[in-house]
């Protein structure tokens, strides 16, 4: 299949020699030879393309484009090229040369450069290097600014960097949109898991386990969470042990907003409560422990 990019070999011809009018000019017949032979190395370069010669091709419109080094489309040629032998950064610096030399930016360049930046920032991001992803994700939404995906991508990577609350910004934007929603609840439930807001975190990843069960995304979220949870219980036990009973009461506080049917925690907060000669509230918790055990 030819790619979308690529035109006819004649009628996507960056320059076409104009046989009406004879040139005199030494400098403007020189320009014209060039002009042909940057068109004639665009061709082969399309060919190369065709055969799936890539570094063939790339070399090609090298080539044209040392001989016509302002035309948008030789740029874009050569981007393509750059894509198919794996080469993302080289693509990006293509684009962003062809867009400068256009007088009005065409949105299937803008938008073709902002999906490779989000990739950039993908694979930077699944390589834990979070400020350089951060900065293709701004790249990319420069060039398309309502794009939700790129916007939660930037968000992951804001939390990641502990900037919660620009992250959350970031996701509230994207909100309403079915494509993006299970993103949107996966994004939240990391900022309330950050933030140790646990009853809003469990509400929205049941919201992700409803709608995307399978999704690895929302599964491995899931031991996370359970993981973060079960550390803050390990430290409201150690506030215990370290008779810190007001931390303790806190974080036991936190624990059964999420989990209210929990026996366990009505149990250990009542200890607490005795610690501290509060025995109302511990003959309380007590009773909603044998409530809740049935």
């Amino acid at each position: 299949d030819t790619p979308s990019w690529k035109k006819n070999e004649v009628e996507g011809s960056p320059v076409k020699p104009d046989d009406s009018e004879q040139k005199d000019d030494e400098e403007q017949q020189e320009e014209g030879v060039g002009s042909v032979k940057a068109n004639e190395h665009y061709i082969k370069g399309l060919r190369c393309v065709k055969e799936m010669d890539y570094m063939g091709a790339f070399q090609c419109f090298s080539r044209a484009i040392f001989l016509l080094p302002n035309e948008p489309i030789l740029y874009v040629a050569r981007a393509e090229t750059c894509t198919q032998l794996c080469d993302l950064s080289s693509a990006v610096a293509n684009y962003k040369k062809a867009i400068s030399y256009q007088k009005q930016p065409d949105p299937t360049h803008t938008n073709r450069l902002s999906a490779l930046l989000d990739c950039l920032g993908l694979l930077a991001f699944n390589s834990s290097r979070f400020e350089r992803a951060l900065a293709y994700f701004d790249g990319g939404l420069q060039y398309t600014p309502s794009s939700k995906a790129i916007r939660l991508h930037r968000s992951l990577t804001l939390f990641m960097l502990d900037k919660k609350e620009e992250a959350l910004r970031d996701v509230e934007t994207c909100e309403g949109t079915d494509q993006c929603q299970p993103f949107v609840w996966v994004a939240k439930t990391v900022y309330y898991l950050k933030t140790d807001m646990f009853k809003d975190g469990k509400d929205n990843l049941e919201k992700c386990l409803l709608v995307a069960p399978d999704m690895p995304l929302v599964n491995s979220l899931q031991m996370t969470f359970e993981a973060v949870f079960n550390r803050f219980k390990h430290e409201a036990v150690t506030a215990m042990e370290e008779e810190r009973w007001d931390d303790a009461i806190a974080k036991l506080n936190t624990c059964i907003s999420a989990f209210p049917h929990d026996p366990s925690l009505y149990e250990t907060r009542s200890i607490c409560y005795s610690a501290k000669k509060e025995y109302t509230a511990a003959v309380q918790d007590l009773f909603e422990n044998i409530n809740k055990s049935g």
